[in-house]
């Protein structure tokens, strides 16, 4: 097994400091997804809501709602686009606390 002490240009401390930033990058991430997989939740309940008010309006109504719905499916696709991965993760609570966790260890080596 390769120990640190075996990579003479990479000391524990410098070792321990790449780990803490990887875990922090992915904290990061993850939390990001979370933001945005709560937002499109929001929004497809926007979207259903909308859909509801478009069929039983009126004319004029009806197209202020429509216009509002173009607008929340264009934020929504732009919301997608910009997620790390397209399905996300069903533990995405339970990854955070993991990366936490990792963090706290990782900044008393």
């Amino acid at each position: 097994m390769l120990e640190t002490k075996d990579i003479p240009d990479l000391s524990q401390e410098a070792l321990a400091q790449m780990i803490l930033t990887k875990h922090e990058k992915l904290l990061q991430q993850y939390e990001r997804d979370l933001t945005y997989g709560q937002r499109v939740i929001i929004l497809a309940e926007k979207l259903d809501q909308l859909e509801h008010w478009i069929r039983d309006a009126r004319l004029g109504e009806a197209e202020s709602y429509a216009n509002k719905k173009r607008e929340t499916e264009t934020e929504l696709r732009l919301i997608q686009d910009t997620l790390h991965t397209n399905r996300m993760p069903k533990n995405l609570d339970e990854k955070i606390a993991q990366q936490k966790a990792a963090i706290a260890y990782w900044k008393k080596r």
